[in-house]
């Protein structure tokens, strides 16, 4: 499940700087909305999935119901000290680390295979 930082009090933050942290999840590596515009994490080369080995593996996508996959949240691998390992979707606003991929991952893809009759 993907969290989103609770972004502290009004009080006791500067406006656009709570602003910034509101729409940003928990495992990226700066605020969202701080990198390029209309860009996502899913644009950027550090969101993906790795092995315990640190190899990359691909993207995962779980299936809709609908013959459809959606595709999942996934790490950002920006090297930070202290960063919160969780998984972010691939629809957050890129941060001030964006880093182009020049090969995203669709957001939405066909199923490759039939499902197996349940009999």
């Amino acid at each position: 499940m993907t969290k989103k930082f609770d972004g502290g009090s009004d009080h006791h933050t500067m406006p656009e700087t709570l602003e910034a942290a509101r729409g940003t999840y928990l495992g990226q590596a700066h605020f969202a909305g701080t990198g390029p515009e209309n860009t996502t994490c899913r644009q950027c080369v550090h969101w993906g999935n790795k092995t315990q080995a640190g190899e990359w593996r691909g993207f995962d996508y779980a299936d809709d119901g609908m013959g459809m996959m959606a595709l999942e949240p996934a790490k950002c691998h920006y090297p930070i000290m202290n960063k919160a390992a969780r998984r972010v979707p691939p629809q957050a606003g890129s941060c001030a680390f964006y880093s182009e991929r020049f090969d995203p991952p669709d957001l939405v893809r066909k199923r490759r295979r039939k499902k197996r009759n349940a009999e």
